[in-house]
């Protein structure tokens, strides 16, 4: 499996697009903020590299692409807020992740795994 990119070969020969992994990566990202009582996991540790070098890797989402078929599997780390259900959050967010990456990119999607790290408390407000 390749990690670096996804290549599109167009059907009149006039060149080839390729999509950074990155790419898809913001896109997973962009879809998990929008399904409600998710987010995208990532450690404290990775939480201070991403300020110290001043950029977001999306660090809880992996793109894979096999060579073989084309298909690209995606695979997101997430948290889900306390209270809500798991598998509702996890088939909304996997719908997201595909309506999102076929709109915007044409990718031969093959798998969205969604893997729930942990349960997120929200925390009251101080007055």
């Amino acid at each position: 499996m390749a990690d670096k990119e996804i290549t599109f070969e167009t059907a009149d020969n006039a060149g080839v697009v390729k999509i950074a992994n990155e790419v898809v990566m913001t896109i997973a990202s962009q879809a998990v903020s929008e399904v409600k009582g998710a987010s995208v996991a990532t450690t404290f540790a990775e939480g201070i590299v991403d300020i110290i070098v001043k950029k977001n890797t999306q660090r809880g989402i992996r793109v894979t692409t096999d060579v073989e078929t084309g298909l690209t599997d995606v695979d997101v780390h997430i948290n889900v807020l306390y209270g809500l259900k798991i598998l509702e959050i996890s088939w909304a967010l996997q719908e997201a992740v595909r309506k999102n990456l076929t709109m915007m990119t044409d990718v031969k999607l093959g798998k969205v795994n969604v893997f729930v790290d942990g349960v997120s408390v929200e925390k009251e407000p101080k007055p």
